[in-house]
């Protein structure tokens, strides 16, 4: 593949590539989540993702996902919306996703993966494909 994007995934296979440096490399996820559907309205009773590789196929309006509260540090966890509206994607209790505030979800678009390091114990740094 050749991604135009930091990160791409090939949902037939479930393979992770990055750009990094120019060059396209392929990056090994601990485990796949695949055909998942997104649950809650909440931080509290949404679905909380354990996989490096978690591919959603049902996402309804206003249903997400909590980032995994054992993240190894530098170890990413990405999330692919293949779903038919956005994903709520929320930091464990008491975390942060890049600057915004405490517990603050992001919302992830149709067609889109975000990758998740988690740098401290309540900060996780987020890059959105396009």
């Amino acid at each position: 593949p050749t991604p135009s994007t930091p990160i791409y995934i090939d949902t037939d296979t479930g393979d992770m590539y990055a750009l990094i440096g120019g060059s396209v490399k392929k990056l090994a996820a601990s485990s796949v989540g695949t055909a998942l559907t997104a649950t809650g309205t909440n931080q509290a009773t949404a679905l909380s993702v354990t996989a490096g590789l978690n591919l959603f196929g049902t996402v309804a309006a206003g249903t997400g996902a909590v980032l995994n509260t054992a993240q190894t540090f530098g170890v990413p966890q990405v999330l692919y919306n293949g779903g038919a509206n956005q994903l709520s994607i929320y930091p464990p209790s008491g975390g942060k996703i890049n600057n915004l505030a405490t517990d603050a979800k992001i919302f992830l678009a149709i067609n889109t993966a975000v990758a998740f390091w988690r740098a401290t114990t309540a900060q996780w740094v987020g890059v959105l494909s396009a």
